[in-house]
């Protein structure tokens, strides 16, 4: 794949020349050609325009996977203005933080996400920054359709765009454990890439029909759901969020051929009584991503869905997010171990933690990446940039991982949440993925550690039972000490009803290991035990 430099409205405008008529999304049963989101994304553009939103503003885009989502987006996009993606789950303080970090000129805000209405929040807000401008979206499918449009913002010509290659296309919020989220700034040139390196891995063609659970506000779901689906030219039928019965139900009526989704999503829907009743024989491929998966869950996944080419990425919202994708042609049991391969036009590395040397073949350390997926940096933290980007342009991922002979690449955890114990590093995850391929009494399964002498970190194990399972630990020790060395075995496992989780759903590992305590006796325990002592 040869690099291009053009921007999104580009590549809209190619596709609108090329299949006018063409269905572009399917929403609540409706559908839309692309040149009907060609023009109602302009009217709104030119609704912005009149609102006072000028070249350059940042504009907040709070509204859940939707028709009106990817209208707001794009009329932003020909505005030559910065999309600032909000997380739906997000309340009324993250909003209010964001606005102040992302400078925000104006909010466009939907309905609501789950049982919380927006609307209120919004006017809350508004009192605290009455220069910020709130422009509902809505949630129904009707909201920013061709006919809900004045006849002046019908025929009223937008300025001709500015943007480059280069300039920022979508800023992008990392749900970081602690603190205010990162706002990672991508370009036209990052992410129209990357979706066309995706498409190519893929084997996506203009005719394929994609499903769309994952939010649009997180790379994952805006880079190789709508940014490809732009590129392509092929059907968005997406869905406000993702809940079991409504996905299988959309893909059945829909006869969609591409279904993207982290891993949790294809087990819900796995895991549903009434998987069954629903023909999904339309479904040709689609990318798992996003979070580890065990090979025998994957490869569950893989037999619940026959004909779904179910392909491993790897990738953060950094690199735009993808930086590798299996081989189509890799069976299952090789898809269930690895990564897959890195994409063309990157670099990679792996490097030692101590003094950054660059580490063989087989070798564990952090990886790092070059190449035109690369960010262009945290909005307003040089500093933060400074220390993941170095002046040769390599991107520290923060994850350690090892290539074998062959250049696949296996990911073994995060450096962040390295245990160091006894002078070894150990991997949480890698604990994790056994425990849970080994254990199935188990349904989570979060390993931190507690400060230690000597050994410098014990290990614990917080786990969340099955319905009606005990927790078994001697059998879970037998069997951890069968897969793994014996200094990366849990000093405890702690039962837990449930884990404290960030707004997208991330285990808060610091927060759950603050729970935990060493006894007079040397055993884990958690602090609320200790008043029972």
């Amino acid at each position: 794949m040869e690099l291009e430099r053009r921007t999104l409205t580009e590549y809209l405008q190619d596709t609108v020349r090329r299949s006018p008529g063409k269905t572009a999304v399917i929403f609540h049963g409706k559908a839309f050609t692309w040149s009907e989101i060609d023009r109602s994304s302009s009217c709104f553009a030119v609704r912005l325009l009149n609102s006072g939103i000028k070249h350059g503003d940042h504009l907040g885009i709070w509204c859940a996977n939707s028709y009106n989502w990817i209208v707001a987006f794009l009329a932003a996009v020909k505005l030559d203005c910065l999309p600032v993606a909000v997380n739906t789950s997000f309340k009324g303080s993250e909003v209010r933080g964001i606005i102040r970090y992302a400078e925000l000129k104006a909010l466009l805000y939907g309905d609501g996400h789950k049982d919380v209405k927006f609307l209120p929040i919004v006017s809350a807000l508004q009192e605290e920054f009455p220069d910020l401008l709130a422009v509902p979206v809505g949630g129904s499918v009707g909201d920013l359709t061709e006919e809900k449009f004045t006849g002046t913002e019908k025929q009223t010509e937008l300025p001709a765009p500015e943007a480059g290659p280069d300039d920022v296309l979508a800023m992008l919020l990392t749900s970081g454990t602690t603190g205010q989220p990162k706002g990672v700034m991508l370009s036209h040139y990052n992410l129209t890439n990357t979706a066309r390196a995706t498409i190519e891995a893929m084997g996506w063609t203009a005719e394929d029909r994609m499903f769309i659970g994952v939010s649009l506000f997180h790379c994952f779901g805006l880079t190789s759901s709508l940014i490809s689906s732009i590129i392509l030219g092929c059907t968005m039928c997406p869905v406000t969020s993702f809940r079991t019965r409504p996905t299988l139900e959309c893909i059945e009526e829909n006869r969609c051929t591409i279904l993207n989704g982290v891993p949790a999503m294809f087990l819900a829907m796995l895991r549903n009584p009434h998987f069954r009743d629903y023909d999904l024989s339309s479904l040709r491929c689609g990318i798992i991503a996003g979070s580890g998966i065990s090979p025998s869950e994957y490869m569950d996944v893989c037999r619940g869905f026959p004909t779904l080419r179910l392909v491993p990425s790897y990738g953060q919202t950094e690199t735009s997010p993808a930086v590798s994708f299996s081989p189509l042609t890799d069976p299952d049991e090789k898809n269930a171990r690895n990564a897959g391969k890195i994409l063309p036009n990157m670099e990679t590395r792996i490097v030692s933690l101590d003094d950054r040397r660059v580490l063989p073949c087989g070798e564990e350390g952090e990886l790092e990446v070059r190449g035109y997926n690369v960010m262009q940096g945290y909005y307003h933290m040089p500093e933060l940039t400074k220390e993941t980007i170095d002046e040769d342009g390599w991107l520290k991922t923060g994850d350690i991982a090892c290539f074998d002979e062959d250049g696949y690449l296996y990911i073994k955890g995060r450096c962040k949440d390295l245990i160091i114990r006894g002078g070894e590093n150990i991997s949480p995850q890698e604990i994790e993925n056994v425990m849970l391929e080994q254990c199935p009494w188990l349904s989570d399964v979060c390993v931190v550690s507690i400060p230690a002498e000597v050994i410098q970190e014990r290990i614990a194990a917080c786990v969340i039972l099955k319905e009606g399972e005990s927790l078994q630990e001697n059998e879970i020790r037998l069997r951890l000490k069968k897969e793994l060395a014996d200094y990366k075995v849990p000093d405890a496992y702690i039962p837990f009803d449930r884990f404290p989780v960030t707004a997208s759903g991330k285990v808060k590992r610091q927060e759950l290991a603050q729970k935990l305590y060493a006894g007079p006796d040397g055993r884990i325990l958690k602090k609320e035990e200790q008043a029972d002592e």
